[in-house]
């Protein structure tokens, strides 16, 4: 080969070296979003609703503790209770709403789904066999705390779930929320 048809493939070579760097490059970048960047972004966001559905449990804890110390039969606390918590939505979709159970697991209300109210879901399991009412008493009777698991959301079918429980002061009675960790990723998507 003469120097002259060397010299032509310089730029060839160069060319294809270029490219090689450009594609291991963007190869690495979309591994570095993949595996650090939305993670943590992820996680930025998770911590957030961690802290918004504690404070709304917090603050529906203490307002169901005065309503039901207005009424003194378990009927009329219940239906105070179901009254307080029934119009309550929150989340751009309004997929956030509160639920409540006693500590023996006999669901007082879930205002999306209505047809358990008043019957013992204490051994009722997600898809994965997470015993979510169980976990939701334990997790409010020791202060409040979260719980995951999978449950029905409004239009969408059973869906992943983080909840926060606590428990109504002055009565067995827990009242908790959550978020559907589907719009998390959604969020993060947009």
């Amino acid at each position: 080969m003469t120097l002259r048809k060397k010299l032509m493939l310089l730029p060839v070579i160069s060319l294809l070296g270029l490219g090689a760097l450009h594609a291991l490059n963007s190869f690495i970048a979309g591994q570095i979003e993949e595996k650090v960047i939305f993670p943590r972004i992820r996680d930025s966001v998770i911590e957030g609703h961690k802290r918004s559905i504690r404070a709304t449990v917090d603050v529906a804890a203490e307002h169901l503790g005065q309503v039901v110390k207005q009424h003194k039969t378990r009927a009329e606390q219940e239906a105070a209770i179901i009254a307080a918590t029934d119009p309550v939505r929150f989340f751009a979709d309004s997929s956030g709403y509160l639920f409540t159970y006693d500590v023996t697991g006999v669901r007082i209300n879930v205002p999306i789904n209505k047809s358990g109210n008043g019957k013992n879901q204490m051994g009722q399991r997600d898809a994965n066999g997470v015993a979510f009412i169980e976990g939701l008493v334990r997790a409010a009777q020791k202060g409040g705390d979260f719980v995951s698991y999978h449950f029905e959301k409004e239009g969408k079918g059973i869906q992943p779930k983080l909840a926060y429980s606590k428990m109504i002061p002055g009565t067995d009675m827990l009242v908790g929320t959550g978020v559907y960790t589907d719009d998390v990723d959604t969020e993060i998507a947009r």
